[in-house]
């Protein structure tokens, strides 16, 4: 990259996407914890394997804090690897991170992915 050429940002390059299936409080914590990061401005697609507890809920919450988060529910459960590979055919970003609604996110070490 040539001295004079900007960088592209975080949100450009970045695309998380979060696994989950009927676990809207791990999730609802995976979300907010995303929402205190550098990865806040992110797209960030939560794919729900058509839960039946409150994910529908925690994902709307969670949209007041984080503006490029996106709720692709599936209209029956798919399976896990079927989501899975469902969240990586959807990337649209140079770079996916792919989470699971219970990761514990270590932001001290947030530049090690950056």
């Amino acid at each position: 990259m040539a001295a004079t050429e900007n960088p592209r940002s975080l949100p450009d390059v970045l695309g998380i996407s979060i696994i989950t299936y009927n676990r809207a409080p791990m999730l609802s914590q995976t979300l907010a914890c995303l929402a205190a990061s550098p990865f806040r401005e992110c797209e960030i697609k939560v794919f729900d394997n058509a839960s039946n507890d409150d994910t529908p809920s925690a994902v709307a919450t969670a949209r007041a804090s984080l503006p490029g988060l996106v709720h692709v529910r599936h209209p029956r459960n798919i399976g896990g690897p079927a989501n899975l590979l469902r969240a990586i055919e959807l990337a649209t970003k140079p770079y996916c991170w792919v989470l699971c609604d219970d990761d514990q996110l270590l932001l001290d070490r947030a530049g090690d992915v950056i």
